[in-house]
């Protein structure tokens, strides 16, 4: 019987729990078997066994310590069976199958097996620890051997060490592969640790990987200033990334090795993935201990044990933690200032720290491991520094005492008492968390309790203030610089030996007389291939171009200032980390430094040209080569460039010349090439190229025209005289010898040369370094050390300010070479011609300035290309914010004229005005708007704008007189207006690109709705009702013949005056059809029924057709047929009118035209001045167009709906005539190109379409109106029905009428019947 309380609901709860539990526990007894990784075979193949990697029975206790068992017979067996013991059951193995219920009984048999094991290697441990104290004992009584720190040898005499060559790290590998097992400790008493002997819980040795021992201890440390060692947790993979990526960086130095020292794991995924970054990065240290709190003190005997095996030589051990940020400059510094103090742990120190006796707390200690009340005094253990000489006699010295499982108390405080190591408290090491500010990070060494996303803010806040001094150390303690002077004595050849001692005569007597603080040490080296050291401050070179630019490249890396004398035709060093100096001595043939020239000026990025054009004279062809190098030379901070040369030939007679050029110009294709050009010409040829050049139309903005002239001697420079030469609009630029070869010129030979400028070079490096110490040094003296931390410059800054001071010194002051000096001058030319104030008078004929010549630069062999402008400046800066004058009017949408304040006329918006905006921004010039307004109003000068009145009698998209007489004078750069462009005017004006493309429209009355009543009549025609109407009426007697006629009825004797015989039953029986009602009667004959067959085919269709289009004709309401184009408003039968205005381009164009209804069109319209109000009503009545702009229609509309608040009006569906609306600019106007391409931009980035569409009127409920063919859904009522109703009254009078008819002829057969029968019976 079932529970009168239990429901379905339950039941079906209930079974949705249990399928639930059973679905999840078969998901978590799941086995993912993961796909061996070949970084990790080392791991699986390492032939040491870790005894009891599982802990799962321990207490807390136990899982600290290291419980070493027996051990298996080799890694795979015990692999082989962990995995088959291991045993994974779910809820429903449980329940059914008693899985795991003999989990107990084998954990029992496992931990007998294991003792077995303890006892059958306790003899074996026993020898073993013996001979390790016999061993440590003859350690103890030898002599102890202090050695002096390691420092950093000269990279260049170190041979790196192949990995695993020397005998110690043979040595320490062969013994790390087979390690012992570790002996088992005794179980932990319940009321306290129990003591025991670190030696018993040690197991020494670590997983073997040359790759990380190789990495981090080449050569057994020899190298290595500072080792870091970072005691990590196998789960800890971020924190080490973390420092990887921040201060870890430091670990790439070669004096610094960075290091992670992490235990073992019984989980296999960990496993694989240290094996997988040890694999990656080979600086993970895998110590043969769990990995755990309680076994800290084992990994920090770990450490120093590897570093004995592997980085003996090492000068420094750090020990730090994964969540502590190094302060590595710091920390090198205080090494530096330390280096001679033996014996010593550097680090925070504690002291007097008690004991905990407090068996809940983690750091609890036991009277029997540790029974004095205070503990020694010991350094915190987050990180401590370590000289190399303890780290040996320290891991010994652990092994034999008592463990307890505070590291740093143990090593840093009772070991090294025992060994009377002195402990110094170091302030700077900050084992804390502090505040993350740029001071605090300068003066710490290290800071605790890091997270992963800190460590690399951290970084970047201590490498912005922390980088190395630039003189090596403290500038203001060690203030000695070491400057390596190089003198190739393959480039120099037989002079070396006088150049050598010439120079060290030099260097004694700038030192001697010229430094003032600090000290000099220089090297002196006959060769290039050296390995310039970081105390290295500067570098002298004298050398070939090549091995130039590979000192070069080396002193960048190191970050060294570098000072060089080199080849001719060598490219230049860059100037922000060098200086280089050509050997040119001035005293030949100025062609020669043409191309010394070419490449400074390429190196200086005067120009920064993709394709060149080259024109050269005959005389320079035999050494043109040099320079076609120059220009071709691809080299850091050298851009490369496409290049085509035309050489000139040089005829006798000066119009040969001519045509000789005009042919060489002609031949250019400059579609190809460029409009680039580089002319290396003598004065004879350079003015013919300028004026023909300007003539073929090469000149113009957008065209370079750079002219190197070398021989100016006797023209004095004086080569820009004819104001025809350069024009309005150029780009043209001169570098010419400004320098004499035959006055007033020191020549020296190459070798004095070398030591004049090594004498220049010498006396200002010093100068500059004395003065730079000297500044900081007075800097120093007025403020505190740490003041001095947080404001002193970095290396490159240093680095920087020094190359500035030695190039301050030179520059300009060239005292080995006066003979080579070359002038550069530009042209400034944009806008001179329209930069005089606006004169109203037009009949002055004040000439005005094209041009000026800039004195932009200069160029020799010890300072180079210089420029104090650009060498196209124009090409760079526009109209280098040059005044202008435009010219406009009120004309919407493309200029807006209000008035301000003051009531003058001023231009505030339009489409020009926004392109105007534009313009000036890009092309960089200001302007002054000129309004011309209608004469009434008075105008003035108003702050910003010149606003002059003028009269206009009209306002059209025409060009007002004014400003059309302003452009043929070539008074303005362009007018500001929206202009229609003329054919006619283009022989006045030029015509930018169209900012606008505007079609013509009419402007109608909105269609109305005509009326319903006859609306069953409108889906057919008149004519389709006609001969409807005749079928019907033919059908008939057709019908009725064919029966009367067929033989059918004669045969079968069949009565032929009945029925269908007869032509009313036939008319009516045709009109049945047609309304689907079908009649009485039926032919008999087969012809007859073809006839009523075909019929009734003729009347399905016509029935079907008119019901479709009649639901079409209820749904949409019937709207007047509008005039949408230009032959329906031609051919239009309602005497409508139309019109256009009068002076408008469609105007013109209607005149001129030729085409049938465009004349038609003309003939028929009426000229008018503006829209009236008439004129506006008789469209509203619909009898009238007006043709006119499409947007100028739409301001109509929008002018009507405010003042009526209706939309009677619409927009023609046709658009046709394009009128293009363009800027107006004077003819052959040498911007028209400029201006062209920023309106092409305009376009393709959409600025002039939403310019616009944004004067356009806004969107009002008439917008949809603005075509003639928007209609809506209609709902069909009762007025759409009136012609049905119609219909049927008519229907109903015709029948009253005939029945009466009927009715009055039956009376009068009555009476005529009655009065035949009164007349029959008289008779």
């Amino acid at each position: 019987m079932p529970c009168p309380g239990l429901k379905v609901s339950h039941v079906i709860f209930v079974i949705v729990i249990l399928i639930t539990i059973v679905f999840y526990s078969s998901l978590n007894g799941r086995h993912f078997i993961l796909e061996p990784r070949r970084y990790a075979n080392h791991r699986k193949n390492d032939p040491s066994p870790l005894a009891n990697r599982t802990l799962a029975g321990s207490t807390v206790a136990d899982k600290g310590l290291l419980v070493a068992g027996g051990a298996p017979p080799g890694p795979v067996a015990a692999a082989s069976s962990s995995t088959a013991e291991r045993q994974k059951c779910n809820v429903f193995q449980i329940v059914v199958q008693g899985c795991g219920f003999n989990m107990l009984t084998k954990t029992l048999e496992r931990a007998q097996q294991q003792q077995q094991q303890l006892d059958r290697n306790q003899t074996q441990l026993q020898k073993e620890k013996e001979k390790e104290q016999q061993e440590q004992q003859e350690q103890e009584t030898a002599p102890e051997h202090v050695d002096n720190i390691q420092r950093i040898p000269n990279p260049s005499a170190v041979v790196k060490a192949v990995p695993g060559s020397s005998s110690s790290s043979s040595s320490s590998s062969s013994s790390s592969s087979s390690l012992p097992p570790a002996p088992q400790p005794t179980a932990l008493e319940a009321e306290g640790e129990k003591v025991i002997k670190t030696r018993d819980l040690y197991h020494s040795g670590h997983l073997p990987d040359a790759a990380c021992v190789s990495n981090l201890c080449p050569q057994n440390g020899t190298d290595v200033t500072l080792l870091i060692l970072v005691t990590s947790a196998p789960t800890h993979r971020e924190q080490r990334l973390a420092i990887r990526q921040s201060w870890g960086h430091y670990g790439s130095r070669r004096d610094i090795s960075i290091g992670f020292i992490v235990g073992q794991t019984d989980d296999a995924r960990i496993e694989d993935q240290l094996a997988a970054e040890s694999y990656m990065y080979s600086d993970l240290i895998r110590g043969n201990f769990i990995d755990s709190y309680r076994n800290l003190t084992l990994k920090t005997i770990s450490l120093l044990e590897w570093t004995k095996l592997h980085c003996p030589n090492a000068s420094f051990l750090l020990k730090t933690d994964d969540d502590m940020f190094i302060n590595v400059p710091k920390l090198l510094q205080f090494m530096e200032a330390h280096g001679n103090q033996r014996r010593t742990i550097f680090g925070r120190l504690a002291k007097k720290w008690k004991p905990i006796r407090n068996k809940k707390s983690k750091y609890y200690v036991s009277p029997e491991q540790y029974y004095p009340p205070v503990f020694p005094p010991f350094t915190t253990g987050p990180a401590y520094l370590l000289t190399a000489d303890i780290i040996s006699e320290m891991f010994e010295k652990s092994l034999s005492q008592t463990y307890l499982k505070l590291e740093d108390v143990y090593t840093t405080g009772i070991v090294a008492q025992l060994l009377n190591i002195h402990r110094l408290n170091v302030k700077e090491f900050l084992n804390r968390r502090i505040a993350f500010n740029q001071c605090n990070i300068k003066k710490a060494i290290s800071i605790h309790m890091v997270k992963n996303n800190e460590q690399l803010d951290l970084w970047k806040k201590q490498v912005d203030t922390s980088v190395w001094l630039f003189f090596g150390g403290s500038l203001w303690k060690s203030t000695v610089a070491h400057p390596p002077i190089i003198l190739d004595r393959e480039y120099l050849g037989a002079d070396y030996e006088k150049t050598l001692d010439e120079t060290k005569n030099i260097v004694e007597k700038m030192i001697r007389e010229h430094l003032k603080n600090g000290g000099l040490i220089v090297k002196y080296y006959s060769w290039t291939s050296i390995n310039l050291k970081r105390d290295f401050s500067a570098v002298l070179s004298v050398s070939s171009c090549k091995n130039t630019w590979d000192i070069y490249q080396e002193a960048v890396r190191e970050r060294l200032v570098m000072l060089s004398i080199t080849d001719p035709d060598c490219p230049r060093l860059p100037t922000n980390n060098a200086i280089m100096i050509p050997r040119s001595d001035g005293s030949g043939n100025a062609f020669d430094e043409v191309s010394q020239i070419i490449l400074d000026m390429k190196s200086s990025r005067a120009i920064g040209w993709h394709t060149a054009t080259l024109l050269y004279d005959q005389a320079y062809d035999a050494e043109i080569s040099r320079c076609i190098l120059s220009l071709l030379e691809d080299r850091e901070g050298i851009k490369p460039l496409t290049l085509t040369e035309f050489k000139i030939n040089a005829p006798t007679h000066s119009w040969e010349k001519r045509k000789e050029i005009r042919r060489t110009l002609l031949g250019i294709p400059t579609a190809y090439t460029g409009r680039n050009f580089i002319a290396i010409v003598n004065m004879a040829t350079l003015t013919l190229l300028m004026e023909i050049s300007k003539d073929l139309k090469l000149v113009n903005p957008f065209s370079q025209w750079l002219y190197l002239i070398p021989n100016t001697e006797k023209a004095s420079g004086d080569f820009t005289t004819q104001s025809t030469i350069i024009n309005e609009g150029d780009n043209v630029a001169f570098v010419y010898n400004s320098g004499s070869k035959a006055h007033n010129c020191t020549v020296l030979v190459e070798r004095v040369s070398v030591l004049c400028y090594m004498e220049s070079y010498l006396l200002h490096f010093i100068r500059s370094l004395s003065k730079l110490i000297r500044e900081e040094q007075v800097v120093f003296g007025q403020i505190s050390d740490e003041e001095w931390e947080i404001i002193r410059p970095s290396k490159q800054e240093r680095k920087a300010k020094f190359l500035q001071m030695i190039k301050a010194a030179i520059t300009s002051k060239d005292e080995c070479n006066k003979c080579s000096q070359w002038k550069i001058q530009s042209a400034e030319t944009w806008g001179y011609m329209y930069r005089t104030d606006f004169l109203p008078d037009a009949n002055d004929a004040q000439e005005r300035k094209k041009y000026s010549i800039l004195d932009i630069g200069y160029w020799s062999p010890q300072d180079g290309f210089m420029l104090t402008d650009a060498l196209f400046p124009h090409s760079q800066y526009g109209f280098r914010g040059v005044q202008l004058i435009f010219y406009s009017y009120h004309n919407p949408p493309w200029q807006f004229v209000s008035y301000n304040e003051s009531g003058n006329p001023v231009i505030t918006s339009g489409v020009v005005y926004d392109i105007l905006t534009e313009l000036s921004r890009k092309l960089n010039f200001t302007y002054t708007m000129v309004i011309s307004q209608p004469a009434e109003i008075n105008g003035s000068l108003v702050e910003g704008n010149s606003s002059f009145v003028y009269d206009l009698k009209t306002i059209s998209s025409d060009i007002p007189q004014e400003i059309l007489t302003t452009l043929v004078n070539n008074k303005i750069l362009l007018a500001a207006i929206g202009s229609t462009v003329n054919e006619k005017q283009k022989k006045f004006v030029s015509f930018t690109d169209p900012i606008s493309i505007q079609t013509y429209s009419f402007i109608i009355s909105r269609p109305r709705e005509l009326s319903r009543v006859l609306l069953f009549l409108s889906p057919f025609g008149s004519d389709t009702w006609l001969c409807l109407a005749a079928a019907v009426a033919l059908m008939g007697p057709i019908l009725c013949a064919i029966n009367k006629l067929s033989p059918y009825y004669e045969v079968h004797n069949k009565p032929t005056d009945i029925g269908l015989g007869k032509v009313n039953n036939c008319f009516w029986y045709i009109y049945g059809a047609l309304l689907q009602q079908g009649g009485l009667y039926l032919p008999y004959a087969d012809s007859g029924r073809i006839i009523i067959g075909t019929w009734w085919l003729v009347v399905l269709v016509i029935v079907t057709t008119y019901c479709g289009n009649l639901v079409a004709f209820l749904t949409f309401p019937k709207i007047d047929i509008p005039v949408n184009r230009v032959m329906q408003l031609l051919r239009n039968d309602r005497g409508m009118t139309w019109s256009i205005r009068r002076g408008t381009f469609l105007e013109e164009f209607l005149m001129d035209s030729t085409e049938p209804k465009y004349v038609q069109l003309y003939k028929g319209s009426q000229i008018i001045g503006e829209l009236t109000d008439d004129l506006v009503e008789r469209i509203e009545a619909g009898q009238h167009v007006h043709i006119d702009w499409r947007n100028n229609l739409r301001y109509v509309m929008k002018r009507q709906f405010l003042l009526t608040d209706r939309c009677d009006f619409a927009l023609s569906t046709d658009e046709f005539l394009d009128e293009q609306i363009a800027l107006v600019m004077p003819r052959d106007s040498p911007y028209l190109e400029l201006v062209n391409e920023e309106i092409k931009r305009m376009h393709q980035f959409g600025f002039i379409q939403r310019w616009v569409s944004q004067y356009l009127p806004a969107k009002d409920k008439c917008s949809g109106t603005g075509r003639v063919m928007d209609v809506q859904n209609h709902t069909v009522n009762s007025s759409d029905m009136a012609g049905s109703y119609w219909i049927l009254l008519l229907g109903f009078l015709s029948g009253l009428f005939v029945f009466l008819c009927e009715f009055a002829v039956a009376r009068y057969r009555q009476h005529r019947a009655s009065k035949a029968v009164t007349v029959a019976y008289s008779n």
